[in-house]
C-alpha cells in the first residue's frame, strides 16, 4: 500500500494545460468588463474528496489541492471567490444543476455533462481501481461483478459510467467513499471503485489490511473546473487564469499534495 501511495502522489500529474510558458494573466477588454460588471463574488461548490484533491482542515473548513489552484486563479483574476461546502458530492451536483453555485471545484467530463456544464483543461489526473476483500478476487474486471453489488461514491463520472457500460453490475451508491469501503468490509457489497489513494487512506485509518486492489474499473478521473454551460465568460476566465499559473506555483501544489 505505501508503494501505491507514492504512485498515486506521482499521478496527480497535471494535464492538458501548458505550464512551462505560462505569464501573468492579461484581460481582454470584454473579459475585464465582464469583471467590472459583476456583482456579488463567484460561488465555488466544494465537497470533500480525500486524501489530496480537498479535505478538512482543523477549523472545518476545506482545503487541498483543488483549493490550492482555485486560491491562485482567484488572486489572478482578482474576483472575490465564495467557497461553499457541501456534505457530499452528490448534494453539491444537485446544488449546480439548481443554479446555487458558479464552479464545481473538481469533475470528470463525461457525454451526459457535456449537456449542461462547461470544463476548463484538466488539473489532476485519477486511475480509479477495483477494490475487493482479498478473499474474494485476486484479479478481476467488472464484468465479474455480474450479478453482484459494487459500490461508488453517488453521482460521479465513475457511476454513471458503471452504469451505461456495466448495467448487470447492482450499483450502490453512497454518500462518500469511507461509506463504500465499510459496506466492503461489511460484505454487503463485493467491490468498489475508487481512486488509489482513497482506499490507501481508508485502510490505514482503519486499521484494515484484507484489501486489495484486482484491476481497473476502465475509467479514470481527469478533473477540471466546470461551470453551467451559459456562463462562458466565467469558464473562459477560469481556463485563462488555470494557464496563467506559473509552472513552480505549480509544482509547489502537487508537491504539498
Amino acid at each position: 500500500m505505501a508503494r501505491l501511495l507514492s504512485v498515486c502522489c506521482l499521478l496527480l500529474s497535471l494535464l492538458s494545460v501548458s505550464w512551462v510558458n505560462a505569464a501573468k494573466i492579461d484581460l481582454s477588454a470584454q473579459e475585464q468588463a465582464w469583471i467590472d460588471a459583476r456583482q456579488g463574488p463567484v460561488r465555488i461548490g466544494l465537497a470533500v474528496v480525500p486524501p489530496y484533491l480537498t479535505v478538512l482542515n482543523d477549523d472545518g473548513g476545506v482545503e487541498g489541492l483543488s483549493v490550492d489552484f482555485l486560491r491562485e486563479i482567484e488572486a489572478q483574476l482578482e474576483i472575490p471567490f465564495n467557497y461553499i461546502k457541501f456534505e457530499s458530492y452528490s448534494a453539491l451536483m444537485s446544488a449546480m444543476r439548481a443554479g446555487d453555485v458558479d464552479v464545481i471545484f473538481g469533475i470528470a467530463k463525461t457525454a451526459e455533462r457535456e449537456k449542461y456544464l462547461l470544463f476548463t483543461p484538466s488539473y489532476a489526473y485519477l486511475p480509479n481501481k477495483i477494490f475487493t476483500r482479498k478473499e474474494l478476487f485476486e484479479s478481476a474486471g467488472m464484468d465479474d461483478f455480474a450479478g453482484m453489488k459494487f459500490s461508488v461514491r453517488a453521482d460521479t463520472a465513475l457511476a454513471e459510467y458503471i452504469r451505461k457500460n456495466y448495467p448487470q453490475v447492482e450499483l450502490v451508491e453512497t454518500r462518500d467513499i469511507k461509506e463504500s469501503f465499510d459496506l466492503l468490509v461489511t460484505g454487503e457489497v463485493a467491490g468498489v471503485g475508487a481512486y488509489p489513494s482513497g482506499g490507501y487512506q481508508y485502510s490505514l485509518q482503519q486499521g484494515i489490511n484484507n484489501l486489495s486492489i484486482v484491476g481497473d474499473v476502465g475509467f479514470d478521473y481527469r478533473v477540471s473546473f466546470a461551470t453551467d454551460i451559459n456562463a462562458g465568460m466565467l469558464h473562459q476566465l477560469l481556463t485563462k487564469g488555470l494557464a496563467a499559473i506559473p509552472a513552480a506555483t505549480v509544482d509547489r501544489f502537487s508537491r504539498s499534495g
